[in-house]
């Protein structure tokens, strides 16, 4: 009954999400050529299966689905079937595909067996954003070289997500990359060279760049952005066991070390976490030209662990403490202050700073600051 109900739907329906077994597929599609949709902005299609499929037999899509008219659709997720070599007309205006491949994902999922990457552009000509989210699957196998040039596409945000191989990474970054994408995040538990100096160089028309890095014990996020921060090339790293005494930065050393001298604003998060990652990155080259340094802060006390050394900012002028969204105003104490410009940064001898503040209050004996700052609150 359900089947024959969603053929009758479909002139109404604004966001469609299909999940069934694996044997109903054919019935399903069958319904979704039953007429237009012309409401239709978000439609993800997947399913289950009770044993592993042979690629061959992954569904392919037919082209008269929805009788080729979603002129509204927006957001395509279709995993439960393969793409056409030829247009499907309806996904013409589709800004948004995500593809998942990854086989540890929940039991008896029916994800792609085959991603044809080549094939996304073939349908989804007006794509923008693209999420790929793939493990324990070797995307190196996928037919990458007969995807369109970058500099055609009309691809501005790129995700690829939990992929474990870092050939499989680049391989993705490397075909679609290119300086005109707005947002690049690759989210993985393994990192690699390659993969940051191919993401970092896309930011080679940009003379100056900025570095964010916001940690916990579970999960880094290390971000480059060009001088008006418009674009992005972030690193997540997560993993199920704490980070703390492990170094997931030390394959990115050698991408930013090439870069250290072009970052002139850094923001970091008040974790040790991230502070002691932000060392990592940079283990000998000083950031030479860093003349801003902000301080997200949750907790606004720096007197709960000490860094494994200075951080040498030779040119900072500038110190912006700035309370974490949705956490209030927090008070910091002068000595809380005080105690990390000595302990943490490497600065020249009588170097006065410009301290902005932001959501954010200085408590205690201010003299004890004074030789160090002017303030500024905004």
């Amino acid at each position: 009954m359900l089947i024959p109900a969603l053929a009758q739907c479909l002139p109404r329906i604004v966001t469609l999400s299909i999940v069934c077994d694996e044997e109903f597929i054919n019935d399903v599609v069958a319904a979704l050529r039953a007429g237009p949709a012309p409401r239709l902005k978000v439609f993800k299609f997947y399913g289950y299966q009770h044993e592993p499929r042979p690629s061959t037999k992954m569904k392919v899509l037919p082209l008269d689905l929805f009788s080729g008219e979603a002129p509204l659709l927006r957001v395509l997720q279709m995993d439960a079937c393969q793409f056409p070599e030829v247009p499907v007309p309806a996904f013409a205006s589709v800004r948004e595909l995500i593809r998942v491949a990854d086989r540890r994902a929940e039991e008896n999922y029916y994800c792609c067996v085959q991603l044809h990457p080549e094939r996304f552009f073939i349908s989804c000509p007006a794509l923008e954003q693209l999420l790929v989210n793939a493990n324990t699957f070797n995307l190196t196998r996928s037919s990458w070289d007969a995807c369109p040039p970058p500099s055609v596409t009309k691809l501005l945000d790129l995700t690829v997500i939990v992929v474990d191989c870092d050939e499989c990474t680049a391989v993705v970054v490397r075909t679609f990359a290119h300086p005109g994408m707005l947002r690049m995040e690759v989210e993985t538990e393994d990192v690699n060279t390659a993969t940051a100096r191919l993401m970092i160089a896309t930011l080679d028309d940009s003379d100056a760049l900025h570095l964010d890095l916001v940690g916990d014990e579970y999960e880094l996020n290390c971000v480059v952005l060009d001088a008006v921060r418009r674009r992005r090339r972030t690193f997540v790293h997560s993993e199920d066991e704490e980070i703390s005494d492990m170094n997931p930065e030390e394959p990115l050393v050698p991408a930013f070390t090439h870069v250290a001298r072009r970052f002139t604003r850094l923001s970091v998060s008040d974790s040790a976490y991230a502070w002691n990652h932000l060392l990592l990155l940079f283990p000998e080259e000083p950031l030479a030209s860093v003349q801003t340094l902000k301080l997200r802060l949750t907790k606004a006390s720096f007197a709960d662990f000490e860094p494994a050394r200075k951080l040498a900012l030779p040119a900072l002028t500038h110190i912006k403490l700035a309370a974490e969204k949705g956490t209030g105003t927090k008070t910091v104490d002068a000595d809380d202050l005080l105690y990390f410009v000595e302990s943490f940064l490497d600065l020249p001898e009588g170097r006065t700073l410009q301290l902005a503040l932001k959501n954010v209050q200085v408590s205690g004996d201010t003299d004890l600051i004074s030789d160090h700052f002017e303030c500024d609150s905004d």
